[in-house]
């Protein structure tokens, strides 16, 4: 398990951050400009090209809480990074098996050993190595190297960080990483006390035992336990190869699944399939 160390900081903090902007970024805890403010602050201590915060739940895809990108191609990256690559992304493999808060080169989470030559249509991407992660989404800007801040708030959520700087232009470095070690205790508890203040707004979504009541229940009388599984990932997000890594079983299998698990719902859609879902929260909710 990569373990970050910014827990026991190195050096001294950034006076700048700390002096300057603390207590702005706590005024803006449970804001709508909170994380654009987090963004400037970092800003003050480090030189790089965008910011993207990120939202990792258990069994979902990733979401994007906030970010920098002004080029409309590399948003474009980053989507199909939501519904695509991020499956490959040596740091969601890592985060999977467990990841320590900290400041991390993505360098540091080496990717697993993955026939990617036979993946590049499915998921929209390029094989490179000379890419900091062995591959480029399409759409993503070329030669970028990442710092990634990582924030656990609860056992099943955390908040990702990522700085992006062209590597060519000389990378982040080691001075850049024990800075933010520096305040990153700081950082760390200024996101998870935003997460408890707005949490609804950020990720707008049932409490977790429900949600769980809902996946148990859902389809429980008509769909085998395999197709249930298959459906509660399409709900939740994931693409129908996502589903395949995630279960660690073939694409057609997984079609196969979905196409069942529709005929047995009588719909024909995905669009049908969250209207069926969101209808069974409504019966739900209406039995409390």
């Amino acid at each position: 398990m990569p373990q970050g160390n910014s827990t026991k900081p190195r050096g001294a903090s950034s006076p700048k951050l700390i002096r300057d902007r603390a207590d702005e970024l706590v005024s803006a805890i449970g804001r709508d400009d909170f994380f654009a403010l987090l963004s400037s602050a970092l800003g003050d201590i480090l030189h790089f090209e965008f910011l993207i915060v990120f939202l990792y739940r258990k069994d979902a895809a990733p979401a994007r809480l906030h970010d920098s990108i002004t080029a409309a191609r590399h948003r474009k990256g980053l989507n199909n990074y939501l519904k695509n690559t991020y499956v490959l992304n040596p740091f969601y493999q890592a985060l999977r098996k467990g990841v320590e808060p900290g400041v991390y080169f993505m360098k540091n989470f080496m990717p697993a050993p993955c026939d990617l030559e036979n993946r590049q249509q499915d998921f929209r991407l390029r094989v490179d190595s000379y890419e900091e992660i062995g591959f480029l989404t399409e759409d993503w800007p070329s030669g970028m190297q990442e710092l990634l801040l990582v924030m656990p708030i609860d056992p099943s959520t955390l908040v990702e960080v990522s700085l992006s700087k062209k590597e060519a232009g000389g990378g982040f470095t080691a001075g850049n990483v024990t800075e933010l070690r520096g305040v990153f205790s700081f950082l760390h508890a200024l996101i998870r006390k935003h997460w408890e203040v707005a949490s609804h707004l950020l990720a707008p979504e049932l409490e977790a035992p429900l949600l769980e009541r809902l996946f148990m229940n859902f389809g429980q009388d008509v769909l085998s336990e395999r197709e249930r599984q298959v459906i509660r990932l399409v709900l939740l997000g994931h693409s129908s190869t996502s589903v395949a890594l995630n279960l660690g079983v073939a694409l057609p299998t997984v079609k196969s699944h979905r196409r069942n698990a529709y005929a047995k719902l009588e719909i024909s859609s995905q669009a049908e399939l969250f209207a069926l879902f969101m209808s069974s929260v409504h019966e739900l909710r209406d039995s409390l």
